[in-house]
C-alpha cells in the first residue's frame, strides 16, 4: 500500500525539459497512501512535439490532468469505446478521468508540452456503485475570476461523487494581500497549485507552479504574505468514511469473535 504520506511542498520546474532523445519523461514527486486513500501519486511530465506517451489505455485508478505549458490535446473515448474525441488544451486547463475510462494525451505542437497528473485509488473499500460523472474537462477561462475586493473569495468549480470518493471537490481561492486563515485540520486530502502571487504555508513561501499536498488529519494554515493578490486552485479528495468505518467495525467484531472462540476452546480443553 506504500508509505503513509506527510504534508509536502513541491516547486514544479516549468518548462520541464526532456533529457537525451526521450519523447516523454515523468518527474515523480509523491507516491504513497493517506488516511482516506490506499494510493496517491503525483508527477509532472514533459512530452515532445508530435509525441504521445502511450496508446489509449484504461486502469482502476482515477486521475486529474492539469496542463502547465504548451498546447497538448487529450484523446478520450466515448462510452462505446469506438469513437474518440480530441480536445485541445491550454495552460490551466484540466481533465478528470474516472476508473476504467480510455484516454491518452498527445502533443501536436512544435514545442515540448508539460502537464501534471494526480492519480488515486482505494481498493481496500467497496467502490461506489453510482457515479455522478463519467469524465469532465475544465477550461481555465471558466474558473478564473476577477481579483476580489474583500477577504478570501472562494469560487466553486465542480463537486461530484466518484468511484473511489464520496466527493471530489474543486474550487479557486483568491487571497488579498496580508490575508489568510488560521491552522485547522481537514478530514479530507487537499492538493493546491499556486497560479498567481505568493502564499505562505507549512513554514514556506510558495510562488506560481508551487504545489502543496496536505493529507487528511494534518494541520495547515494559509497566508498571502505579499502586497499583491494571490490565487490558487484547490482539489479536495473526500474518502468514503462511512465505508471505512463499517469495515473497521466488522474487523473489530471478527477479532472479538476469534478471541472468544479461542477462550471457549481453552476452557473446554
Amino acid at each position: 500500500m506504500g508509505v503513509k504520506l506527510d504534508a509536502t511542498i513541491h516547486r514544479l520546474p516549468v518548462p520541464l525539459k526532456l533529457s537525451g532523445e526521450k519523447i516523454w519523461e515523468p518527474l515523480h514527486f509523491i507516491s504513497g497512501r493517506t488516511k482516506n486513500l490506499d494510493s496517491f501519486t503525483f508527477h509532472e511530465s514533459a512530452l515532445a512535439a508530435g509525441a504521445s506517451p502511450h496508446p489509449p489505455h484504461r486502469h482502476d485508478d482515477e486521475e486529474l490532468l492539469l496542463v502547465l505549458f504548451g498546447n497538448p490535446e487529450i484523446v478520450i473515448h466515448k462510452s462505446d469505446n469506438k469513437n474518440q474525441e480530441e480536445v485541445s488544451m491550454s495552460p490551466g486547463d484540466f481533465a478528470y478521468y474516472p476508473d476504467g475510462f480510455r484516454h491518452t494525451i498527445r502533443n501536436p505542437g512544435a514545442e515540448t508540452a508539460n502537464y501534471m497528473m494526480l492519480r488515486w485509488g482505494c481498493r481496500s473499500l467497496r467502490p461506489n456503485r453510482r457515479i455522478d460523472k463519467q469524465h469532465i474537462i475544465v477550461k481555465s477561462d471558466a474558473y478564473r475570476k476577477e481579483v476580489p475586493t474583500h477577504f478570501g473569495t472562494i469560487s466553486p468549480v465542480f463537486e461530484f461523487r466518484t468511484r473511489w470518493l464520496s466527493k471530489l471537490h474543486c474550487h479557486i481561492t483568491n487571497l488579498l494581500p496580508r490575508e489568510g486563515y488560521n491552522p485547522h485540520i481537514d478530514e479530507h486530502d487537499v492538493f493546491i497549485i499556486v497560479q498567481e502571487g505568493r502564499i505562505h504555508t507549512l513554514g514556506e513561501d510558495i510562488d506560481p507552479y508551487g504545489s502543496i499536498h496536505i493529507p487528511a488529519g494534518q494541520s495547515h494554515a494559509m497566508l498571502n504574505p505579499s502586497d499583491s493578490p494571490a490565487r490558487y486552485l484547490v482539489f479536495e479528495f473526500h474518502g468514503n468514511s462511512f465505508s471505512r468505518h463499517f469495515i473497521r467495525v466488522i474487523a473489530d467484531i471478527r477479532n472479538i469473535m476469534r478471541k472468544t472462540v479461542r477462550r471457549v476452546i481453552h476452557i473446554q480443553i
